[in-house]
């Protein structure tokens, strides 16, 4: 287990480790209660940057790591059970700063491979917090001063949040999740909930192909299985993603040059403009610009990520289904 300074103590790795057998292993700043912090930090405090001092208390199973990876900067106090990892030189920590010319430089720090697979895994949280925080964000689109309200949009992101980082982990290409937004998991999150119907019986198996998602409802007398004819809107939805594009700019070589910037032609309410993102599917890409994007490539269909373009988009589409069908 790796925790943050928020958890670690003397307390919770003796608990861990007798109680439950669980190995721990994490940063501590305040609760350092019963350990040699600020002893170490005062033996430590003119060290070269790579230093570390590692003690061990045999009764407890327990052992303390002093690290410091900059000569002015403090030092870093780790408290871990007896086998949560190894102290010997692991994977250096590589410091960068500019000449004087504005090159970058850099030189590897050597580190305790416990503290190196430490920094590899901390992270976590921090992009789920990010995620919840900065794109999601619900906490800014409704904007209040109940409290209480404020803590079910906090409760209600970090759900949102879970499920979207659990759904890109356990099946990422199922409904294309790994290119898929958190604001855009939300939104089917949303209309799935909002038009599910309850029966006793399936309602579809959905399996991915190479272009799109193919729904295959239940079987005909006949044998062969009904497919939708594609006049839904969730199945417009699914059928015609708003991804990056991979057009790239003219100077490209090898495929390293920057995506193509292009006018969403949508213009709803709230559209970003200038951007990069058009619909994926493969008639969309076909489709010849509009005068927006007379100056840029002659083919494809660019909408920002704004819900209102998506959405004036799909039912576009949906229209155009439905006269077909009619």
């Amino acid at each position: 287990i790796i925790g943050d300074s928020f958890f670690t103590s003397r307390r919770l790795c003796v608990a861990l480790q007798e109680k439950f057998g669980h190995e721990y292993f994490g940063a501590l700043k305040t609760n350092h209660s019963g350990t040699p912090k600020i002893q170490v930090g005062e033996i430590m405090k003119d060290w070269p940057g790579g230093g570390y001092l590692v003690l061990v208390c045999e009764e407890l199973r327990l052992f303390f790591v002093g690290y410091k990876y900059n000569y002015r900067k403090n030092v870093c106090f780790f408290l871990g059970t007896w086998n949560s990892g190894s102290t010997v030189p692991g994977e250096p920590y590589y410091a960068k700063w500019p000449d004087k010319y504005g090159n970058l430089l850099q030189r590897p720090v050597q580190r305790p491979d416990v503290i190196g697979q430490y920094f590899d895994k901390s992270n976590i949280i921090d992009v789920g917090n990010g995620l919840r925080q900065n794109e999601l964000a619900l906490e800014r689109h409704w904007l209040t001063y109940n409290p209480w309200f404020r803590i079910d949009c906090t409760v209600l992101g970090i759900c949102v949040t879970d499920a979207y980082l659990a759904a890109k982990y356990q099946a990422p290409t199922i409904a294309g999740f790994d290119t898929m937004s958190i604001r855009d998991y939300a939104m089917h999150t949303v209309y799935d909930l909002w038009n599910y119907k309850h029966s006793a019986q399936p309602r579809s198996m959905i399996r991915s192909t190479s272009d799109a998602v193919e729904v295959i409802l239940p079987v005909e007398a006949e044998g062969s299985p009904m497919r939708s004819s594609g006049t839904s809107l969730e199945y417009i939805m699914e059928e015609h993603p708003i991804c990056y594009t991979a057009q790239r700019t003219g100077s490209a070589r090898d495929g390293k040059g920057q995506l193509v910037r292009r006018m969403c032609q949508m213009r709803a309410d709230g559209c970003k403009g200038q951007i990069t993102t058009e619909c994926g599917h493969r008639k969309c890409k076909r489709k010849q610009n509009s005068a927006l994007n007379k100056w840029g490539t002659t083919q494809g269909t660019f909408i920002c990520t704004n819900h209102s373009c998506k959405m004036k988009h799909w039912k576009a589409i949906l229209e155009e289904h439905e006269d077909i069908d009619t």
